[in-house]
């Protein structure tokens, strides 16, 4: 909304340069300098503003420069060329200080991956517009494949080729065919920051709504030119109807979670996501079977999906026909990757599941076994790690299952020292005090208060609790450890 309106003061103060030049120079700067930082600060692709702005001068103003007058150059610089410049500085600094061929350990793919991918996926945004569909994905776009190289896939090439030839064509084509010139800059401007080298999620529509603002405008207008007045009425009513049809589909079913999690699965059948929202979905329903039903399908498309395989052991374990082995087959498969930092509700529920016996074919010493491997991993080994830190809480949990107090206290200290945190520390004392180990329990309230300052302001990470919260914690585990006289008289 503001880099449009930011858009239509510039425009407007823009066709008052000739008659009132200081007061359009005071228009389009408060244009720029007001609605680039209210832009901003709603999402910080409003920074690209600027650059915009200056896709529309080039163009549409440019081939218009007898009747609207040029623009003073140390204006055009200090306002339109330098935030440019700065943005175009901001993504080579990240290029330059980054190594864009290792893999973040947030991500499944590295920063020059990342590149290749959103050559393919910029032509994608543009199918969705110019044919669109009743219903996408959605929210959930895990199932779209990563470009490793030039030619993996293939397309991948041809889609960077594409993008090179109408960028030149817009360039070439900037004064002779301004509208359309205007809406091609426009597009790639919208999409510099979130479609490039910046570690974001590979696709979201949504990122294509300001970009894709004036692809019709050069169609818009050669229905005007070309079509009689009542002609070009109906065909943009008739547009509108058959668009906003789409849209009352789409809303109606957007209303709902769970119409938006059916509809996307079976729209996407190889996105995890949506297909393990999906058998959450049927299982939250108590209808199991349908769940592990719809989660082994989705693991026929991608047998190694790390998602998949932990949902996929919980539902069966809830069925109650979790076998050893199978679990051993699955805990090889999440343990040979690295972890997945929105896991850990899942691996937890998996945990709670075993220590129920709602797979008593599967150990304790199973679960162990699992975590304990996954420290194997080059990724999950780094104690300096988000990983490490959760890894080692897990592998906490399920010593406490098999009752090992002692190995699981080494594991939640290790754990605190990778990300300390008094909401964290208390987690695991909470754990130990439920199962009767009260010792390890103070001793990680202790660790818990040591997070606080003087002044009971927390340190390390986000902690949800307070010195008073431990304190009367403490008091309620020295009460279940001090022998109650009146009950030894009773």
């Amino acid at each position: 909304m503001f880099s449009l309106l930011g858009l239509n003061l510039y425009l407007h103060a823009r066709c008052q340069l000739k008659p009132r030049p200081v007061q359009a120079y005071v228009g389009m700067s408060a244009a720029i300098g007001v609605f680039t930082v209210l832009a901003t600060f709603s999402k910080e692709n409003g920074a690209l503003t600027p650059m915009m702005i200056a896709a529309l001068e080039i163009t549409v103003v440019a081939s218009q420069a007898e009747r609207l007058g040029r623009l003073h150059r140390a204006w055009a610089v200090l306002f339109l060329a330098l935030p440019s410049a700065l943005i175009f500085a901001y993504l080579l600094r990240i290029g330059i200080t980054t190594d864009i061929f290792a893999q973040r350990t947030s991500r499944t793919f590295s920063a020059y991956e990342r590149m290749l991918s959103e050559t393919r996926i910029l032509f994608d945004y543009l199918r969705h517009w110019f044919l669109p569909s009743l219903y996408t994905s959605g929210i959930f776009q895990d199932h779209v494949i990563k470009s490793t190289s030039l030619l993996e896939p293939v397309t991948t090439l041809f889609s960077l080729l594409g993008h090179a030839a109408l960028l030149t064509l817009a360039w070439l084509k900037r004064r002779s065919a301004p509208l359309q010139a205007f809406a091609l800059l426009f597009f790639y401007s919208g999409h510099l920051l979130e479609s490039t080298i910046i570690s974001l999620e590979l696709y979201f529509e949504h990122r294509n709504y300001l970009p894709a603002a004036f692809l019709f405008l050069p169609v818009a207008a050669s229905i005007r030119a070309h079509i009689p007045g009542r002609a070009a009425a109906l065909t943009a009513a008739l547009a509108l109807i058959v668009l906003a049809g789409f849209t009352r589909y789409s809303a109606g079913i957007w209303q709902s979670y769970p119409d938006m999690v059916v509809s996307a699965a079976r729209a996407e059948p190889r996105s995890a996501r949506a297909q393990q929202q999906y058998a959450s979905l049927l299982f939250n329903r108590q209808e199991i079977a349908s769940a592990v039903s719809v989660t082994e399908r989705a693991l026929e498309l991608r047998p190694k999906d790390k998602t998949l395989n932990l949902w996929n052991a919980i539902l069966l374990c809830k069925a109650g026909t979790l076998r050893a082995g199978k679990f051993d087959e699955i805990a090889a498969i999440l343990a040979s990757n690295s972890y997945d930092l929105r896991s850990l509700e899942g691996y937890q529920t998996l945990i709670a599941a075993v220590d129920a016996q709602e797979c008593p074919r599967v150990t304790p010493e199973q679960v162990e076994a699992m975590f304990a491997r996954m420290l194997e991993h080059p990724t999950n080994a780094n104690p300096a790690g988000p990983m490490y830190a959760q890894v080692t809480f897990l592998l906490g949990q399920s010593q406490l299952l098999r009752g090992d107090a002692a190995a699981a206290l080494s594991s939640f200290e290790q754990s605190l020292k990778s990300r300390s945190g008094a909401g964290r520390a208390m987690a695991m004392a909470a754990a130990m005090a439920s199962r009767g180990h009260y010792a390890e329990a103070m001793r990680l309230s202790n660790a818990a208060l040591s997070y606080f300052d003087d002044e009971g302001a927390p340190s390390g990470m986000a902690t949800g609790v307070t010195r008073n919260d431990i304190r009367i914690f403490q008091e309620q585990v020295q009460s279940a450890t001090t022998p109650n006289p009146e009950s030894d008289r009773e």
